[in-house]
């Protein structure tokens, strides 16, 4: 294997484009001279080949890595603000360990707004927050921190000093947070980071989506389900405020909101809601029962008559269910509650709405979901078999949905007839012919077709 050195010199430079030049649709995107890409694109590509077996010397590959993240602590925040860029800096963050990844965040530090909000940095940022707690899972989250402290000089009058304290470091992104809370809520871009910041101080580290390229950051497809999470243990302390502080504050402030159900029918704000239910579940048990009681009084979510006025329309739960964001978070919401409060949920808003529901591509999730929870609500789960393949008034919905859109009703059946054999609450004998009924209702739907 021959290293290509032609692009490993630190004597490229970045093209001042200004701190927020990408924060905006509006505004230009970071531009950076085209050596600049080159030499962290070649670095990849070197660091992927002195990987192999074949090659010589090991150390070659830490010195490289060293000398990429000197440069990234001089222009991390500016080749972040690139499109190209942040792609770049993505992928050698997730081969950073912990004193290279404190000297990217020191340089992020330095203006945490120009990333938080950024249109691409904001990215860059997540992903570093996602390996922080992946290296902590390891035990390498402070390893070798007491002695990589140091100082490089300055570049453009901010000085490089590295604090490699891990409570200090992401104490001053902990306390930006807390500050531009309200803004950063509903910020298209920020609002991503504020999620982050969830998990961060959380200490969650979430599975990611299957279909996102490996180590991209998180998007409103993720997987918030608490079976899906691992706990890095202990969650860190910021500025003195314990979690339990940070949390029921953040929850406060959420629900002072005078329109929470909009909030929830919000792209931007509904997935910020469902990882804070989930840190909520996973960390404060206790908490979380008492802030799905606040949510419920608040927008009427687990009640019968849930109908509320906001921003001038009505929102309800069948409307949520029927709405993209707003039936996801209602799918993550079935996951999170307790077995009377699903038994409740179901009675409420499920009941007698199965055919119309199971046909909707959104709401049929959440009854995959709900068909799914542990334990499912036994009596709700007979009934919903029922309406699939019975002949009364409004049942045989299964055949109506196996036409319009075969593989994700099919799904559907499986996991009902999987959840038939399974469900303690029903006698074995009736999930048995519950579960023989529906096959017989699917072979019989396939022949036809």
């Amino acid at each position: 294997v021959k290293l290509n050195t032609d692009c490993l010199t630190e004597t490229h430079r970045i093209e001042m484009h200004g701190d927020q030049a990408s924060s905006s649709s509006g505004g230009r995107k970071g531009r950076l001279d085209h050596n600049v890409l080159a030499y962290y694109r070649e670095t990849l590509r070197n660091l992927d080949e002195m990987r192999s077996p074949s090659w010589g010397n090991p150390d070659d590959y830490e010195q490289l890595l060293s000398t990429a993240f000197d440069s990234l602590a001089r222009e991390g925040r500016q080749l972040a603000q690139n499109q190209t860029g942040s792609r770049l800096a993505e992928s050698l963050i997730n081969l950073a360990d912990w004193p290279r990844l404190a000297r990217l965040l020191n340089n992020f530090a330095a203006n945490w707004p120009a990333v938080v909000g950024d249109r691409f940095a904001h990215r860059v940022l997540q992903t570093a927050i996602r390996r922080y707690l992946t290296l902590r899972l390891e035990g390498r989250g402070e390893a070798d921190a007491a002695g990589s402290a140091d100082d490089d000089g300055a570049v453009d009058g901010e000085p490089l000093s590295v604090e490699s304290d891990p409570s200090r470091l992401w104490g001053t992104f902990a306390a930006h947070m807390r500050l531009h809370y309200p803004e950063y809520l509903e910020h298209p871009y920020a609002c991503h980071t504020l999620r982050s910041y969830l998990l961060l101080i959380g200490g969650v580290l979430v599975s990611a989506n299957p279909t996102a390229p490996s180590g991209s950051s998180f998007n409103k497809h993720d997987s918030y389900d608490p079976s899906s999470s691992v706990l890095v243990d202990p969650p860190l302390e910021f500025d003195g405020i314990s979690l339990t502080e940070e949390l029921d504050g953040l929850c406060s402030r959420f629900l002072e909101n005078k329109h929470v159900l909009s909030l929830i029918d919000s792209e931007v704000t509904g997935p910020f809601l469902q990882v804070l239910m989930l840190v909520l579940k996973l960390r404060l048990p206790k908490r979380f029962r008492k802030f799905i009681k606040h949510l419920n009084k608040a927008s009427g979510l687990l009640d019968a008559t849930c109908k509320i006025e906001a921003l001038g329309e009505k929102y309800s739960v069948p409307s949520l269910l029927c709405s993209s964001t707003g039936c996801y978070f209602l799918e993550q919401l079935v996951s999170l509650l307790s077995p009377k409060q699903l038994r409740k949920f179901a009675s409420a808003h499920i009941a007698g709405k199965e055919a119309a529901l199971a046909l909707h591509p959104s709401a049929n999730f959440v009854l995959q979901r709900l068909a799914t929870a542990d334990p499912p609500p036994g009596d709700w789960l007979a009934k919903l078999v029922a309406s699939a393949v019975g002949d009364s008034p409004g049942a045989g919905w299964l055949s109506e949905a196996m036409r319009q859109s075969p593989g994700r009703q099919q799904q559907l059946l499986v996991v009902l007839a999987r959840q038939c054999r399974a469900a303690q609450p029903l006698p074995q004998d009736e999930a048995r012919r519950l579960q023989a009924q529906l096959m017989r209702k699917f072979d019989s739907i396939a022949a036809s077709s």
